[in-house]
């Protein structure tokens, strides 16, 4: 006899979800023209909703890459190196499953669900999935709606993020974004960016400004302070 496992909470639903669209993406992108695109780069801190995981002064390596099929799926993994907030390096990985919907010329619904695999130290906590579900106008700007579901129930958290690019002429443009962090009712805070960047061929360059909230800095001191992140990327 043959049972249907129960999803008794959230954190197992949100795995399920991450489970069931890998698979999803397998099969169609295995029927598809495939394209494929890799990456690696440098940056000089690691933020996730602003708040900053790799210690301070320490850069961060990263690598990834990423597969496109004809249909709007898309597969994705990535690499990164970095020293925690403990001082010891350590690794850390994700994968990626996506789907975009065109609704004419510019439009087009994204779905995005990350699995984010920190391995030791501090960061063992945030290791999970996120699950995301946004709108965007071409690539210039996208308003997502995400869920994580970390091992660390302190970290859970439902966030909405607007975010902005605009061409400013040959090579450069200008970066901004806006979220805002729910976690409990008592606790929920905002954050901010605003960059530029520069791309010539396969290199790209980008300094950001992050700000955020002081209603954060209450609950994760020093790791929630605003602060300049430089980073270069070389795509191949």
């Amino acid at each position: 006899m043959f049972h249907r496992p129960c999803l008794r909470g959230p954190g197992q639903r949100l795995r399920a979800a991450c489970l069931l669209l890998v698979c999803a993406a397998g099969a169609p992108l295995h029927a598809q023209p495939l394209a494929w695109s890799g990456r690696v780069g440098l940056a000089s801190a690691w933020l996730e909703r602003g708040l900053q995981l790799s210690e301070e002064g320490a850069a961060v390596a990263h690598a990834g890459a990423d597969v496109y099929g004809a249909g709007g799926w898309s597969l994705g993994a990535s690499l990164l190196v970095l020293r925690e907030q403990d001082g010891d390096w350590g690794p850390a990985w994700s994968l990626r499953a996506g789907h975009e919907w065109p609704l004419d010329e510019r439009w087009r619904l994204l779905l995005d669900l990350h699995y984010l695999g920190y391995e030791r130290g501090p960061l063992y906590g945030w290791r999970g999935p996120q699950l995301g579900i946004g709108l965007a106008d071409a690539d210039r700007w996208s308003l997502t709606w995400n869920a994580s579901q970390p091992r660390d129930p302190a970290l859970v958290a439902r966030s909405l993020d607007f975010n902005l690019h605009h061409p400013l002429g040959p090579g450069f443009g200008l970066t901004g974004g806006l979220g805002r962090v729910f976690r409990t009712p008592m606790e929920r805070y905002s954050y901010a960016q605003a960059g530029l960047e520069w791309h010539l061929g396969r290199w790209r360059a980008q300094l950001d400004r992050t700000w955020v909230q002081a209603a954060a800095a209450r609950s994760y001191g020093p790791q929630a302070v605003g602060r300049w992140v430089a980073s270069v990327q070389w795509t191949f």
